[in-house]
């Protein structure tokens, strides 16, 4: 049988800087759709700055989407992450997306 409650409540463990953990749910369809929008923009985008904006909106919404109800900022985003930090969240959470869609049950 194919437990759709399961599915749903998978979550993935993100460590904060003050040792926080954070639970990110797995993506609604509508923020596939985005993440994919993102990947578009980054390819269009010639300007850095506007590049790097777009990325701390993409870890925004990642981070934003925990059980916690924790809102971030992109003040946040700005002061605790850098390219390589947020490469590394975004890449981990894009291989648990891989994991749970691949696994079913």
């Amino acid at each position: 049988m194919l437990d759709l409650s399961v599915l749903k409540e998978k979550v993935w463990d993100v460590k904060l800087f003050d040792g926080e953990v954070l639970h990110i749910k797995r993506p609604s369809q509508k923020m596939v759709i985005e993440m994919m929008g993102y990947e578009e923009t980054f390819k269009k985008q010639k300007d850095a700055k506007k590049t790097l904006g777009t990325f701390t909106k993409m870890i925004l919404d990642i981070l934003n989407h925990n059980t916690e109800g924790r809102v971030f900022t992109e003040e946040y985003i700005d002061e605790n992450f850098d390219l390589t930090l947020g490469l590394a969240l975004v890449q981990s959470y894009m291989e648990f997306v891989k994991e749970v869609n691949s696994n079913p049950n």
